[in-house]
């Protein structure tokens, strides 16, 4: 055993005079000492590195942070224009035969200990919300009327369960990003957060920290526990989790993580997730509210504002506005508070005024699309071009063959087919041709899968949402009949890396 894992083999919570001592009770001479461990006691006996402010902090924090770890909160989408404003100004009520709602506020407020669950159907928007109220300045001016006097730390994270990342949905990542944005908010309990790094740090400079071993879930389990002992103490915390039910794990240990926290007073806990049978066991008791039951407006809105983008829309209405607006009506009515659904099929009647449909065609289309999510996606893709479907098909299968996010160049390039992808190496995406390849790839994506593939703000591709993903996989050999057996995806990935 070298110096190293001798002194970090210790599970007592060390600190630098403790280090010291183990370092001195080392079982060798110098001279046995590996390379290594001369490195380190040479460092050691040299002058301690002093402590510059924030150093420390961002290497430790530096180290907690894993690629890809935002990456769901960039893909959820804005909420739309003056969406979800009722949550903040209590004014509108449930719709009618709809369970009431525990107003929002009051919680962010008040003293209720029990975690605030919001649920709703797939595609229902529970994100989007997610996301809309943990940026929203009015959330932590009403906790900090909670916190009163003590410092706010707020901190979120987002399960996503088709990531390539494992972090992105374990416990594991959820600890290493809730212990970043933490330490973040509050850097001058780092020192008592991770006591371990933080004493090699101050012993053995930031240096040192390539050669730490990895995080653990027994060390971070250790410094958010330690963490939440300073709850109440030096600080108040309020956690925003965001898709339960993409959780890779045992769901009991996560819905045990959030009750862990009802018997304390100084904490608040946002979750969401689809209404699953053992979320709606551990949550159903709790303040909360159901996503459909609110948002008829907002839906009403969002459908409006897409159709009214179409020219042949607006020229729908200045003939016969009643006629427009009881397609609008229509959408809202199908749609039953799922604003992926309007996404989706105002998206096909889009099309129908582009190409020239009548309202008559229109309403027909409108009818036949079925409310049901999945059978949505199977009714889109049966209404692609013939001749583009083996096309759609490949760019489902190299999406699904990559093993890591997929960007914009790699999927554009991969899909360019060998020849002219192999006239790319060397000349790999200037920046003037990437904004050419992205307005190429994002009409492509548009023409082939109907907007089932899209590009997010942060110029990777991915599933219109974790519902397509599902969808894909129950009908996969369907999707891939189309190509035959000579397309192998990973081939094309891999001219999509190599270019």
């Amino acid at each position: 055993m070298g110096i190293f894992d001798y002194i970090w083999s210790s599970d007592a919570m060390l600190f630098e005079s403790n280090v010291t001592r183990k370092v001195h009770s080392f079982p060798g001479s110098i001279g046995q000492a590996t390379a290594s461990d001369r490195r380190y006691l040479s460092r050691l006996s040299s002058q301690t590195p002093g402590y510059e402010p924030g150093v420390h902090e961002a290497a430790i924090t530096s180290s907690l942070h894993f690629p890809g770890r935002n990456n769901r909160e960039v893909f959820i989408p804005e909420a739309y224009t003056e969406a979800f404003q009722w949550i903040y100004d209590g004014r509108r009520e449930a719709e009618p035969g709809s369970e009431p709602r525990v107003g929002f506020v009051p919680w962010l407020k008040g003293d209720a200990k029990e975690p605030y669950w919001i649920t709703g159907k797939p595609g229902a928007g529970k994100s989007t919300l997610m996301k809309f109220v943990t940026k929203d300045a009015r959330t932590r001016q009403h906790l900090l009327k909670w916190s009163s006097q003590r410092p706010l730390i707020l901190a979120s994270f987002y399960f996503w369960n088709a990531a390539a990342s494992q972090l992105q949905k374990s416990q594991t990542g959820l600890l290493r990003s809730l212990l970043v944005q933490c330490i973040e908010q509050m850097p001058t309990i780092c020192r008592k957060v991770c006591p371990r790094r933080w004493a090699f740090l101050r012993l053995f400079g930031v240096g040192f920290l390539q050669d730490a071993p990895e995080w653990t879930w027994e060390e971070l389990n250790e410094c958010f526990q330690a963490t939440t002992a300073l709850i109440g103490d030096q600080f108040n915390l309020s956690l925003f989790i965001d898709g339960l039910d993409e959780f890779d794990g045992q769901y009991q240990d996560l819905i045990k993580f959030v009750e862990l926290f009802q018997s304390r007073s100084r904490v608040k806990i946002l979750v969401s997730s689809r209404p699953e049978n053992k979320f709606v066991g551990a949550f159903q008791e709790n303040p909360g509210l159901k996503m459909e039951h609110f948002t008829a407006t907002d839906v009403r809105r969002f459908a409006q504002g897409k159709l009214n983008r179409t020219r042949g829309f607006w020229e729908l209405v200045q003939a016969n506005p009643i006629e427009a607006e009881g397609l609008v009506t229509g959408v809202v009515e199908k749609a039953t508070g799922v604003f992926l659904w309007v996404s989706v099929v105002v998206r096909a009647l889009c099309e129908g005024l582009t190409e020239g449909d009548s309202l008559t065609d229109l309403r027909r289309l409108l009818d036949t699309l079925p409310t049901d999510l999945s059978d949505l996606y199977s009714s889109i893709w049966a209404r692609i071009r013939p001749d583009h479907r083996a096309h759609s098909s490949r760019l489902f299968q190299i999406h699904r063959c990559s093993t890591t996010l997929l960007d914009v160049a790699t999927l554009y390039l991969a899909d360019m087919g060998t020849n002219d992808a192999l006239a790319q190496v060397g000349s790999r995406i200037a920046d003037a041709s990437r904004i050419h390849i992205t307005q190429t790839l994002a009409r492509r994506l548009n023409s082939r899968t109907r907007g089932l593939l899209e590009i997010s703000n942060d110029g990777n591709v991915d599933f219109l949402h974790r519902s397509v993903r599902d969808w894909t996989v129950s009908k996969w050999d369907e999707i891939c009949s189309t190509t035959g057996l000579e397309f192998d995806p990973h081939l094309a990935l891999a001219y999509g890396y190599y270019c």
